[in-house]
């Protein structure tokens, strides 16, 4: 397989300017449903039947108390150097044993892309604390991820549905359509997706260290990809002549949490 180099890849960029689907919404304050979402058409109540903006430039996130923050998209670079600083070295025992670091310790990494990408915050009182930044930058991120449950093995396509917000129902839902994987593709993937390795540390003891599968995961995003239905760059819909761009403006996590989708669906069917 050749695989894509993924550091070739265009960086996720910022549009300079709002696109036109999100014309006067600057000023609006989502409700908390629509936190992690970009902002909408002014007047518009719901966002259903609208395509997502993949370059949308900045949005609100609700905290706790009804503040609420504004923030622009962050870049793919800063996003790849985020998972780079959560990478972490664990000293193990005699016994070969190890303790998983305590993840809220990844509060103080996402608490600086917060300060990064942060344009303004309202209605916070005092000095805000790095745990609230960190729960703006992951309500930033979150989306729900999963192949459709009417996919089967020999369907021409896997549809992988993105659904954003945090309502009963999702804000906006992106259709990914991915090709079908080969076996050799999936064992690669499996393998260059370890979560980390054993290495020797000091005093003849090993250590654990950790690794991140996000650059494999980009890479076989863009050799899977289909296509992307639900979703606008520059206010237009997919076509094959602006594959690199609609690719470069889905956020490196979602395309992770896209093939781990694929992957997933594939091993539950396989074993069944």
């Amino acid at each position: 397989m050749n695989e894509p180099n993924v550091l070739e890849m265009p960086s996720q960029p910022v549009a300079p300017e709002v696109p036109a689907s999100l014309a006067g919404a600057e000023s609006t304050t989502p409700s908390a449903e629509a936190a992690a979402t970009p902002p909408v058409k002014e007047g518009s109540p719901e966002n259903s039947g609208l395509d997502y903006p993949l370059d949308w430039t900045k949005t609100n996130v609700a905290l706790h108390g009804g503040c609420v923050a504004t923030v622009r998209r962050p870049t793919a670079d800063e996003i790849l150097e985020r998972e780079a600083e959560m990478q972490v070295e664990v000293p193990m025992g005699k016994d070969g044993g190890f303790v998983i670091p305590d993840p809220t310790l990844n509060d103080e990494i996402d608490a600086k892309l917060f300060d990064l990408i942060k344009i303004d915050v309202t209605g916070f009182k005092g000095t805000m604390m790095e745990q609230h930044k960190a729960e703006a930058l992951k309500g930033l991120l979150q989306r729900e991820v999963y192949v459709d449950e009417d996919f089967e093995l020999d369907h021409e396509t896997v549809p992988v549905l993105e659904e954003i917000g945090n309502g009963a129902e999702p804000d906006f839902t992106v259709l990914h359509n991915m090709r079908p994987p080969t076996e050799s593709e999936l064992k690669m993937y499996r393998r260059k997706s370890a979560n980390g390795e054993i290495k020797p540390g000091k005093r003849g003891r090993q250590k654990f260290v950790s690794r991140s599968n996000l650059k494999t995961a980009m890479s076989f995003y863009a050799l899977w990809l289909v296509n992307i239905t639900g979703a606008t760059v520059e206010g237009k819909a997919w076509t094959e002549e602006d594959r690199a761009v609609f690719i470069a403006h889905v956020d490196p996590l979602v395309q992770r949490h896209v093939v781990n989708a694929v992957v997933e669906a594939y091993t539950v069917k396989l074993s069944d």
